[in-house]
């Protein structure tokens, strides 16, 4: 201890010896007035001041210069893992595999000196970022009180950041609500306009309407939530009278070497991704499920943070398990045994993804997780085809050969398709700006710019680079005197993209630097002593406009904006999407029969019906298994060819007709038709033929949905047939058409040429068949609804000889010998319709 002695000596020539411990203080400018002890215990007093021992410092030696840093490293090299570490405020961890270090875990200082910084965690930096300062006003007087309207705040463990926002008050007072959860504090400061000094707040009242006040949020993030899917997510701050700041928030909890495919070292004990979660062993869902400490991720958006992927069967309580959205998670109660496996219902990853190959994962390869054309379209280096062997459908573009070529057994995938979003490279990287002389650039004209064009195929958030290089020599005869009499410097020379359609440019992000004479410009560098410059350029597609872009993109550089002194026109080509998944395209299949009620695009069944699921819609929304339907496609023959399919199919009855095959419309796909034996269904897309009757390539078949239907049995004496069609009204002109017919007749047995146009079904017999008698129906009885108009109709090839020899042979209708011409009966709609075969006839 330290006390405090005041004592003179009564007697003369007599001094008091004192053996103690203590310091002995003659000043009370040494006594720290926190501790009441003389410097602190840490220093000497002499002379009224402190001397403090070494790594002390302070009026009073209070301040331990390395105490904190000691105190700190020590309770950092108590973690084990990276993920400890870095959740402890002043901890770093090395995880560089070229050390042998025994505890990984340091203070950040330490950590910096013995570990490469590329083993270093980078830890999240900077403040609260804006993102959505403003919304458009919905109308007239919708003022937007709330600024900014979005944020992004990222935080370590113990970051404490600050948001300054503002609010103006319509209705004089408000009120704060938030539902960040208890490990991220939040409080709100203000003055409240001036009503008092700077505190916090749960709100403002008494503001006058119009006044905007100031605030300011301080968030502290004092742990990691326990579960990973909450390490990124999105929160509100509320005020009551209904304005929302959205904030998406993300947490530093987990480290780089967290992932599966790295060689860091993330534990002291160098356990790696598979010792620790054992379960990312297994490749397929069914092996994963049969162990009951695992489950699977079939969901398309897993990944670890950074979008790297991740492996799909994960131990119950590892963390990535949690990073798997809910509805692709599969986690049954009870292990899967015996013949059991995922393509049940109930526990089915069918329409997901059902398993995985491990070098997909250390490729980095997130192509096999889009199970979508369209979804592949968007991301980076994939290629899709609906036509594989089992592979993925979306794989990287160099994973992919076509049909009959080498490198199949190599780790790559035929495509027996079309391959969708194989981009080629932009045509030119590098050209001179064209000279456009300070002329006035009118981009609502079109101009070509021939020799000064690339075109660029851009996909959603992948950066291209092009490198223009302006010639100043040149630029000095295009611009006035007056513009060098300034002696501009380098920046005086600006780009900007202009096109006919303004609306398009705010999907592309531009963004360049200047360099000058091989090197970047700075402040000092003058347009008058270099004899060319160069932008290195970059642009960026932010999102896909639903159109693409179809108008040029002019990049300019100029000094006033209307009047550039260089032009480069960039013809943009988007790949968002996939030509199959649109209606009416081919690849598109409206109800398709592999479908269950389902459209199939791009070779996978989506938009299932009903809330059912599945790869093929078999699924219900209650997790049982449909009644799979008998409808399917019927092998088809295209109208013109001849029909080398009669007698080709294995009857279904001895006794009894079924439907056997079809002549189908070119350019339909032949799915558009689905028949079980007795039953057939046209899913007529009528709107997708655009054409009308007046272009010279239209084809009625095709604008109809046109099929003939044969069955599987010749017609014999005996045979009866009972059948219905349901009348679909069609009318293409005034006159109504013929577009459905039922009778009997031999298939074509020959080619006819198929030329365009085909207008009337009346004269299109010849390609459905070589000898027919048919019953047309045409429309409606005027009179009466309920009754259709019946046309009896013949057809059949003809030949003969002129009067000079020469032979000919043509296909006409006519009236059969022995019937007169009937006329027109009427029917009554969706009646049956029954033929009877004889011994002479056909009734």
């Amino acid at each position: 201890s330290h006390q405090r002695y005041s004592m003179a000596p009564p007697y003369p020539g007599l001094c008091l010896l004192l053996l103690s411990t203590t310091t002995v203080v003659s000043s009370s400018n040494c006594l720290n007035p926190d501790t009441t002890q003389a410097c602190s215990g840490s220093g000497i007093c002499n002379v009224d001041a402190c001397n403090c021992f070494p790594g002390y410092e302070g009026q009073w030696c209070e301040t331990c210069k390395d105490c904190e840093g000691k105190v700190v490293a020590e309770e950092c090299r108590k973690k084990e893992t990276c993920m400890e570490c870095e959740r402890s405020p002043g901890c770093g961890w090395c995880s560089d595999s070229g050390q042998e270090i025994k505890t990984r875990c340091n203070s950040i200082e330490a950590t910096q000196e013995i570990c490469p910084s590329s083993s270093i965690e980078r830890k999240f930096t900077g403040g609260p970022t804006t993102i959505v300062e403003t919304r458009k006003q919905r109308f007239k007087g919708d003022w937007v009180q709330l600024q900014p309207q979005g944020v992004e705040l990222v935080m370590n463990v113990g970051d404490t950041k600050y948001l300054d926002f503002t609010y103006m008050f319509i209705n004089s007072g408000t009120t704060f609500s938030h539902n960040f959860p208890d490990n991220i504090e939040l409080r709100i400061f203000s003055t409240c306009g001036g009503k008092f000094p700077l505190k916090s707040v749960k709100g403002c009242y008494g503001i006058n309407n119009g006044n905007t006040v100031q605030f300011q949020a301080r968030f502290r993030l004092k742990s990691c939530p326990a579960k990973s899917s909450k390490w990124e997510n999105s929160y509100k701050l509320t005020l009551s009278q209904g304005d929302v700041l959205d904030i998406d928030f993300k947490a530093f909890c987990s480290c780089s070497c967290d992932q599966f495919a790295t060689s860091a070292i993330c534990r002291n004990d160098k356990k790696t991704f598979l010792d620790i979660n054992p379960c990312a062993k297994k490749d397929t869902c069914t092996d994963c499920l049969k162990d009951s400490a695992c489950n699977w991720c079939s969901a398309s958006k897993y990944s670890y943070f950074d979008g790297s992927p991740l492996p799909r069967c994960n131990n119950d309580n590892f963390f990535t398990s949690d990073l798997c959205p809910a509805d692709g998670k599969l986690d049954p109660p009870k292990a899967l045994t015996g013949s059991e496996d995922c393509s049940s219902c109930k526990h089915t990853c069918s329409g997901g993804i059902c398993s995985e190959r491990k070098q997909d994962l250390m490729d980095l390869n997130t192509c096999v997780s889009q199970l979508s054309c369209g979804d592949c379209m968007q991301a980076d280096g994939c290629a899709w085809c609906p036509a594989t062997d089992g592979a993925p459908k979306c794989n990287m573009v160099s994973n992919w050969i076509g049909k009959n070529e080498e490198g199949k057994n190599s780790g790559k995938f035929e495509c027996q398709g079309n391959l969708y979003g194989d981009i080629s490279k932009m045509s030119n990287d590098k050209m001179e700006f064209f000279g456009n002389h300070g002329r006035l650039l009118d981009v609502n004209t079109d101009p070509k710019f021939d020799d000064n064009t690339v075109d660029i195929p851009m996909k959603v958030g992948k950066k291209y680079d092009l490198e223009l290089t302006w010639n100043i020599t040149a630029g000095r005869r295009m611009s006035g005197p007056d513009f060098w009499k300034e002696k501009p410097k380098f920046d005086a020379i600006k780009l900007n993209m202009q096109s006919k359609n303004k609306e398009i440019l705010s999907f592309l992000n531009l963004n360049y630097d200047y360099e000058c004479s091989g090197r970047p410009c700075n402040s000092s560098d003058l347009l008058s002593g270099m004899n060319e410059m160069v932008f290195k350029v970059s642009i960026e597609l932010s999102d896909c406009p639903e159109e693409g872009i179809t108008d040029p993109i002019y990049l300019s550089a100029y000094n006033k904006e209307k009047y550039p002194y260089g032009v480069v026109r960039i013809n943009v080509e988007t790949f968002c999407s996939c030509d199959c998944e649109k209606k009416c395209s081919t690849g598109y299949g409206k109800l398709h029969s592999s479908c269950q009620g389902g459209n199939l695009k791009c070779g996978v069944c989506q938009e299932c019906p009903d809330g059912s699921f599945g790869e093929f819609c078999q699924c219900t929304g209650d997790g049982n298994e449909k009644q799979p339907s008998q409808l399917r496609a019927l092998p088809a023959v295209v109208i013109g060819k001849k029909d080398d399919l009669v007698g080709k199919s294995t009857k279904l009855l001895k006794d009894q007709i079924s439907f056997d095959h079809v002549i189908a419309p070119i350019g339909v796909p032949s799915d558009t038709l689905k028949c079980n034996a007795t039953y057939c269904m046209n899913t007529n897309s009528r709107e997708c033929y655009l054409l009308t009757e007046k272009n010279r390539k239209f084809d009625l078949a095709r604008a109809t949905n046109l099929f003939a239907i044969y069955g599987d049995h010749r017609l014999l004496p005996g045979a009866e047939l009972i059948f219905k069609i349901t009348y679909c009204p069609l009318k293409l002109s005034i006159w109504g058409t013929h577009e459905t017919r039922f009778g009997f007749g031999t298939p074509p047995s020959k080619k006819n040429d198929y030329n365009l146009p085909q207008k009337e079904s009346f004269d299109m017999l010849r390609f459905w068949s070589d000898d027919s008698y048919t019953w047309a129906v045409e429309d409606l009885e005027r009179s009466d609804g309920s009754l259709q108009n019946v046309d009896y109709e013949y057809g059949a090839w003809f030949s003969g000889e002129y009067n000079d020899g020469r032979k000919w042979t043509s296909f006409e209708t006519r009236v059969p010998e022995g019937i007169e011409s009937i006329g027109y009966v009427s029917q009554k709609i969706d009646s049956d319709v029954k033929l009877v075969v004889t011994e002479t006839e056909v009734i």
